[in-house]
């Protein structure tokens, strides 16, 4: 109201302003039109212009015009939504019309979902898939009603908002879902056959209500059922039933009228429709078989092969199904067992799970393999149910049936029955006649078979009954199996044997003769059906035998034989002899049983204890009697019987009686073949078995709980029982449990109880193997007691690659017992979270261990901490307790060991470190001179038991106050605590005193300070004054001259002892982070620890020349120089040693070095038995120096590298014993004290040591490792006679290289001599020997190439072997041809022998290098190494083979000099003698020089009184061996001689064999030329030359005198 009036006012206003004469606006408000000119008019207020509220017109063109607007009126737009432009209007997007009324495609509703259900007596659902066209198929006819539901929303697109945006006349908008139908029916074909129902849908089923006026913007659902009328329609194949769902969108718009006081317009959209519908089809024919319908299909609609199969995988086939309309959904295949338990037909098992079950789909034909099981009895008959389903549901079934049966011997005899005859007695299960025809006329025998065959599996599980209809479904005759060998008809058969055969023989020996059946006779059978009885007469007499075989075959095939041999006897069997015998593992009796007419049968027992009046059987078992080979029958232990059959009369029957309960008692009872019997029962004995380890186990842990009352046999008791336990490999939790507690509760035992018994280390072993058991099975182990806490298990190898530690921590609170919480392992990188303060134990195994582990393999760990020490009984500690050092266990026992890895000689870098708390009585308070040890349990001493021992083990830097052990290996670890009555630094001061007096000490008390010296070093003592007295001891000692003593071996024992303790008293001191420097008269000490960046150019120990004349040591002597030499003053060094740098490789980057120096000033200390055995000889040695030595605690310096070795510089004095005359020939030599030699006493060494360049006018050592060094000086004459037996050798080996060259040219060029065995055996030999002289003399001395050196070494010793075995065949040969000389021919002797002398040599060769090739690597000459392969590989070669050769020396030269008696009275000349001794003389020098004799001079120079005269002699023969060959064998013999000048003048071969032939007639073929007339006496040559004729042809033959030996 107040508008109009504004409104009305301004138009008076402007009325009263407008001139008469102004031209119109059209719209433009009577009266508002105002001008001032006819041409400037001007509308105040158009039509219908309401300002903010919306207008009709509006003015524009600074009032010139009154334009048309969207808005309310009719004749214009509402533009919604949309945008609108002087009443041009732009539609949103979706929208469509002059006024944006009309919702377009874009703007539909949507059907998110719809879908049918048909309820009835079963429910069927429209295609899940929304939209889908595709129909479902039912072969339902009962469908009572369908429902349908749908859902449709609208959700407008692009709406803008309304109230703002040029729009101000709208009231309202709202648009939705504004109208829903669904119509159902029927068609039939193409035609509409029934309607049943159709329904709009205005209120969803929230009961929300929607229509134009009221849009539905939320989703909308409807739901409709409606009942299917059969009245009019009965639904058949090929029915369609269909159903269309639809849904409407629109709404309204709301406008204000502002003509008409804001009334309000409604206008409507005009909405867009969508639908959807599905479809369901009925089909009510089944799938069918195509030979079902007679269209001559061939295929076969199930196939499963042959219906009786022993093959477990059968393959099914299908093919040729069909189904018209829905089309075939799937094939169903089911194997089924079928069971023939129940009732009188087999049928198939549905209470469990199918044998195969399988669905094909999408397919017309399929082909299956099918295993059939085979678990527990496999024989089983199977059904092959096919079901074919359409797509409506419809299905048809068709059956197939298999026989399986895979088992051979199913076919069996039932031990109930047997094949007998009846007309034998029914007592001896008609096995024996005892009345026979005594007149010899017929005997008829009924044999009966009755119950004694069987197939259990076909007869029990009613394999062969008939099948009945399948139970699930109807399946039509043609599609089922009423056919095959196993169709649904019964199978004949008589307990699931299907066939009988009957076959029998007679004779006379026992049955000993009757035939052996077989299918080859199967005519000879007769066929008894099904009977089970045959009555037969036979004509029998005492001693006869007849024998019926039977066999039982089943449906497979599967057949048994059983036969029954029947004899006569009247006596009882005999019993006697009977013993009960006791053993560890259960009882055996034994006893004698025979029977002397038809044999013992069986032996039975059985095992029963009586309650309560009443025998309760346990066991019981029949065994035969068991058959004896006649020809092995001992009359003591076996019986032969008149039919032919021993038996063995002993009978040891065993078993094991598992209930500690009872009393048990045995019967024995001897049956004989005529079935009389003799019994006898006895008691037995109780047994424990592994068959009650949990109880067992259980028991002792409850009777150990009480430990007051146990004794020292209860504890060996428990002992047996632990390993028995153990042993029986139970690795379930309770027996762990259990095994764990018994020990927990030993340990609690009283220790006068516990040392009465060596047992407790059984005890500790069973634990042990217990945890073992448990790691190998897989399993882990966590378990604390009171005592014993133990710790096993199988850890990812990737976790521990860093080490793995065990810790025992000290926070019990209040109490003493280990508890759960104080233990701990930490692997990896939570190592490093260890709180050390609070160790009580730990161990801590290193990764290099680990590192041993296959890869992927568990780390399979084990750590056991015992509480007290009580189970380990040590010897040790015990003998302690009466000594002034009594010990004692200090801490807790830790362990720690891996499943089947051995944790030893761990790197000295790497080892095993264990962390001890002492107990707090042991913590230094007021024990400031107790010692600690770290020790372990070795169970190698004592026979096994094990006692304390430190060996490998070594303590290292405390930590947090606790004791750090390092051991190479792994096992029970402690601190063995020492506390001696008197402190170690008083018995240091005392041994000090009692050896300053050097004159007065002899050999008891030498030894008796090096052991008292021992135990202050043991006692591990660190301190600055016992380390001070230790120095000061060994320095007195020093002026001792041990070599005056009696017992030198003693004596040297006692000096080596003396040095190691002041080595080990270094270490200690080093070990225990402290340095030391001390100088004494005689000995000087410097350790310390050295950093690594101080040792980059290694480090130097040197004793340097003072000025003050004295030959003692200084402080100011001594000094430690790093970095470069320069910093050395080399002009007054007498002794140094340079460690190199090559040390720091081991050690860990970074970390100090502790090195320990030593200086002698004699070699008192140093009793070298090399030395005083040279001192008698012409060639003396001594030493010459200083002793200095170097040392790194428990790291081995050795093999290091050829330029990087450790330097040893030594200025020495001329040796009193030397004049200056002799003082050019001595030689001097590197050495080491090497503590191997002498069984650890040890003595010096050159092995790894050279000698270099001197420096200075000091001589250099350089050795590839560290100990004490010094100069050994070889004092007269070494070099001059190396020097003469140098030219001698190789002068006498030049001449032999030529004349062996000769020599083999000669043999070889003669043909004749060539052929001949003794000529190719010395020419072989003198092969060898060239090739020994070649490289003797080409590469003896070329030491400067290592490889090459070997090389020379291999093939001198090569040579030599093959040389010294070449004399062996000269020494076989002449032997059998001057010595034997009858049946002397050896077969194929050259080759034998070539094998022999030539192979044998390299087998030993190779034998060395594979064993250890660096004993060919010999510094000093290329040679063979003194040592066991020297030894054994040459010396004791060479040594046989000269023993062999003597032998057959003497034997030679015996012929040579012995003649025939009667031929010694002939008469000879004084020259006729004197040429045969010559020739003899001739003949044995040349054997002796064959067979090596002149080696015996080698052997000879080892004794050291004529060594020198020996070695020359050896030197001249050996080398000039070959020259004597060349004499002998060459120049000597005339007819070689002759027939090399024949060459040498160009004669044809007949003049030189015709030369040859006359010299021979000489000296072989005709020796009568060189005695005197009427002379008998016979020749050595013609002793050769006899042989040889006899050996190689005629002796006038040309060849003769070529081959002879001589």
């Amino acid at each position: 109201m107040a508008a109009v009036l504004l409104q009305a006012q301004l138009s008076m206003k402007r009325k009263s302003s407008q001139p008469q004469s102004c031209k119109s606006i059209s719209h433009c408000v009577a009266g508002q039109l105002n001008c001032t000119t006819a041409t400037d008019q001007q509308c105040h207020q158009c039509d219908g212009d309401y300002g903010p509220n919306g207008a009709a017109y509006s003015s524009v063109n600074n009032g010139s015009e009154c334009r048309k607007q969207c808005s309310w009126r009719d004749d214009s737009s509402a533009c919604y939504p949309g945008s609108c432009t002087d009443a041009n209007c732009t539609c949103s997007s979706g929208f469509l019309g002059p006024d944006c009324m009309t919702l377009g495609s874009g703007q539909a509703p949507v059907l998110p979902e719809h879908r049918a259900t048909l309820e009835g007596s079963t429910t069927l659902e429209s295609p899940v898939v929304n939209g889908s066209t595709d129909t479902v198929y039912t072969n339902v006819r009962d469908f009572a009603r369908i429902k349908i539901y749908w859902e449709s929303s609208y959700q407008p697109v692009g709406l803008p908002n309304s109230s703002a945006g040029g729009h101000p006349y709208i009231h309202n908008v709202s648009l939705g879902v504004v109208w829903a139908r669904v119509e159902a029916y029927v068609n039939r074909s193409t035609t509409l056959i029934s309607s049943i129902a159709e329904q709009n849908c205005s209120t969803t089923t929230d009961g929300v209500h929607f229509s134009q006026d009221s849009p539905a913007a939320i989703l909308v659902v409807c739901e409709h059922t409606f009942n299917v009328n059969y009245s009019s329609w009965t639904p058949v194949t090929g029915d369609v039933l269909r159903y269309d769902v639809h849904s409407t969108n629109g709404g309204y718009l709301k406008l204000y009228d502002r003509d008409s006081n804001n009334t309000i317009i409604t206008r409507y959209y005009n909405g867009q429709t969508v639908s959807g519908y599905s479809t369901f089809t009925f089909d009510f024919d089944d799938p069918y078989h195509c030979v079902d319908v007679g269209s001559g299909c061939r295929t076969t609609m199930l196939n499963v092969g042959s219906d009786v199969t022993s093959q477990a995988t059968m393959t099914i086939t299908l093919q040729g199904w069909a189904d018209d309309l829905a089309g075939i959904k799937e094939y169903n295949l089911e194997v089924r067992q079928l069971s023939g338990n129940h009732g009188n037909e087999m049928t198939e098992i549905f209470d469990i799970p199918a044998v195969y079950s399988g669905v094909y789909s999408g397919v017309t034909n399929s082909s299956q393999n099918v295993t059939l099981p085979r678990v527990g009895v496999s024989t089983r008959v199977y059904s092959i149910v096919l079901t074919t389903v359409d797509n409506a549901g419809n299905f048809r079934l068709s059956r197939r049936f298999v026989f399986f049966d895979d088992d051979p011997d199913d076919v069996t005899m039932q031990n109930n029955a047997s094949v007998r005859l009846l007309s034998a007695t029914k007592e001896t299960d008609y096995e024996w006649l005892i009345d026979l025809d005594s007149s010899g006329g017929m005997t008829s025998v009924v044999l009966d078979w009755t119950n004694r065959f069987i197939n259990i599996h076909h007869l029990n599980q009613g394999f062969l009954k008939p099948i009945g209809s399948y139970v699930n479904a109807t399946i039509d005759d043609d599609y089922d199996q009423n056919f095959g060998q196993r169709g649904r008809a019964a199978v004949p058969n008589a307990l699931g044997v299907t066939e009988f055969r009957v076959f029998y023989d007679i004779d006379h020996s026992g049955g000993r003769t009757t035939v052996n059946v077989s299918d080859d006779n199967s005519d000879n059978w007769s066929n008894e059906a099904t009977n089970t009885q045959a009555t037969y007469n036979l004509t029998l007499v005492d001693s006869d035998s007849i024998r019926f075989w039977v066999e039982a075959r089943d449906i497979a095939g599967h057949f048994v034989r059983d036969s029954v041999l029947v004899h006569a006897d009247s006596s009882p069997p005999t019993i006697q002899d009977f013993k009960l015998i006791p053993g560890l593992s259960g009882i055996s009796v034994e006893c004698t049983t025979f029977d002397e007419h038809s044999g013992a049968n069986t032996v039975k027992w059985r095992l029963f204890h009586v309650d309560n009046g009443t025998e309760m059987e346990h066991v019981s078992e029949t065994t035969p009697v068991e058959h004896i080979d006649p020809e092995g029958c001992n009359p003591a232990t076996c019986l032969c019987v008149p039919i032919g059959d021993c038996y063995s009369t002993n009978y040891k029957p065993s078993f094991v009686v598992d209930d500690r309960a009872f009393e048990y008692y045995i019967t024995l009872t001897v049956t004989n073949h005529a079935g009389l019997a003799t019994s006898a029962t006895f008691k037995t004995e109780w047994r424990v078995t592994p068959d009650n380890v949990d109880q067992t186990a259980e028991s002792l842990a409850k009777q150990t709980n009480d430990t007051s009352s146990i004794s020292a046999d209860d504890v060996a008791t428990a002992a047996d029982l632990l390993d028995s336990i153990a042993n029986a490999q139970d690795t379930s939790p309770d027996v762990t449990a259990n095994v764990i507690k018994i020990v927990n509760n030993l340990l609690q035992v009283d220790t006068g109880e516990l040392y009465k018994t060596t047992n407790t280390s059984r005890i500790v072993r069973a634990l042990e193997k217990q945890i073992a058991n448990v790691l190998a099975a897989g399993k882990n182990v966590s378990e604390v007691t009171s005592s014993v806490a133990v710790i096993a298990m199988n850890l990812d190898p990737s976790l521990v690659v860093e080490g793995l530690q065990f810790v025992a921590l000290s926070d019990r609170g209040e109490t003493t017992s280990l508890l759960d919480d104080n233990f701990e392992v930490y692997y990896g990188t939570n190592s490093t979270d260890v709180p050390l303060e609070k160790v009580e134990a730990s161990v801590k195994i290193p990764d290099v261990v680990l590192n041993q582990l296959p890869p992927d393999h568990p780390v399979q760990v084990s750590f056991v901490l015992y509480d007290s020490s009580n189970l380990f009984r040590s010897q040790r500690i015990e003998d302690s307790q009466s000594t002034e050092n009594p010990q004692t266990i200090g801490c807790l026992i830790i362990s720690a060991s891996l499943l089947n890895v051995s944790i030893t000689d761990l790197p000295q870098e790497r080892p095993v470190v264990i962390t001890f708390n002492l107990h707090q009585a042991f913590r230094q308070n007021g024990h400031s001179h107790q010692t600690e040890t770290c020790i372990f349990w070795d169970f190698s001493l004592r026979d096994g038991i094990g006692d304390w021992s430190t060996e490998g083990c070594r303590k290292g830097q405390p930590t947090n106050g606790r004791i750090v052990c390092l051991c190479d290996h792994a096992t029970n670890f402690a601190v063995l605590v020492t506390s001696p009555m008197n402190t170690v630094d008083e018995d240091a001061e005392d041994l000090v005193s009692q050896s300053n007096d050097s004159s007065s000490i002899d050999a008891g008390a030498f030894d008796q300070i090096a052991d008292q010296l021992d135990d202050i070093v043991n006692s591990q003592d660190t301190s600055p004054e016992v380390t001070a007295n230790v120095i000061k001891v060994v320095n007195n000692l020093l002026q001792v001259d041990t070599r005056e003593f009696n017992d030198s071996e003693s004596a040297a024992n006692s000096s080596s002892r003396i040095v190691r303790a002041l080595e080990r008293q270094v270490w200690n001191v080093l070990a225990a982070g402290k340095n030391i420097s001390a100088v004494t008269t005689s000995v000087a000490v410097v350790a310390s620890h050295f950093n690594a960046g101080a040792l980059l150019n290694g480090v130097v120990f040197a004793g340097l020349s003072g000025g003050g004349g004295s030959e003692s040591l200084a402080d100011e002597d001594i000094g430690v120089f790093h970095g470069s030499d320069g910093d050395i003053p080399l002009v007054k060094v007498e002794v140094s040693i340079k460690l190199p740098e090559e040390i720091l490789k081991l050690f860990p980057t970074g970390s100090a070095v502790p090195i320990s120096f030593v200086m002698y000033e004699n070699s008192n200390l140093f009793h070298s038995q090399q030395v005083d055995n040279a001192s008698s000889t012409e060639f003396p040695t001594a030493i010459a120096s200083r002793i200095i030595s170097a040392s790194v605690p428990n790291v081995s310096i050795s093999d290091l590298p050829y330029d990087s070795p450790v330097y040893i510089v030594i200025e020495f004095p001329i040796p009193q014993v030397m004049s200056p005359m002799e003082n050019t020939e001595q030689t001097e030599t590197c050495v080491f004290w090497d503590f191997i030699l002498r069984d650890g006493i040890g003595d010096w060494s050159p092995e790894g040591c050279r000698t270099d360049q001197l420096t200075n006018g000091r001589i250099v050592c350089l050795c590839d490792h560290a100990t004490n060094f010094a100069v050994l000086v070889n004092i007269h004459g070494k070099k001059f006679t190396s020097l003469a037996l140098d030219i001698i050798s190789k002068a006498g080996c030049i001449v032999s290289i030529v004349a062996l060259v000769i020599t083999i040219a000669i043999y070889s060029s003669l043909r004749s001599l060539r052929s001949k065995t003794p000529s190719r055996i010395l020419i072989s030999f003198s092969l060898s020997l060239l090739c020994l002289y070649l490289v003797f003399v080409a590469g003896i001395e070329q030491t400067s190439s290592r490889v090459g050196c070997i090389v020379v070494a291999v093939l001198m010793h090569y040579f030599t072997l093959t040389s010294v075995a070449w004399m062996g065949v000269e020494a076989a040969s002449m032997y059998l041809k001057l010595v034997r000389v009858f049946n002397s021919d050896v077969e194929h002797f050259m080759i034998k022998a070539s094998v022999v002398a030539w192979g044998l040599p390299s087998l030993v060769i190779d034998v060395i290098l594979a064993v250890d090739y660096t004993v060919y690597d010999n510094e000093y000459s290329c040679f063979l190494k003194p040592g066991a392969a020297f030894f054994f590989g040459q010396l004791l070669i060479i040594g046989l083979v000269f023993l062999f050769n003597a032998v057959i020396f003497v034997l030679i030269s015996r012929k040579f000099l012995c003649r025939d008696k009667t031929l010694q009275s002939t008469a000879n000349t004084s020259k006729k003698k004197q040429g045969t001794t010559m020739k003899r003389l001739q003949n044995i020098a040349a054997v002796s020089l064959l067979l090596g004799m002149t080696w015996v001079f080698g052997l000879l120079s080892i004794f050291e009184a004529s060594s020198f005269a020996f070695q020359v002699i050896f030197a001249v023969c050996n080398s000039l061996q070959g020259l004597f060959i060349f004499l002998l064998f060459v120049v000597r013999q005339e007819k070689i001689r002759a027939s090399v000048m024949a060459r040498l003048r160009g004669r044809n071969r007949v003049d030189a064999n015709a030369t040859t032939a006359a010299s021979v007639s000489k000296v072989i073929s005709n020796p009568e030329e060189d005695k005197e007339p009427g002379s008998n006496e016979l020749t050595d040559d013609s002793i050769l030359s006899e042989k040889y004729e006899k050996d190689n042809g005629a002796p006038n033959s040309p060849e003769t005198a070529e081959t002879t030996y001589l």
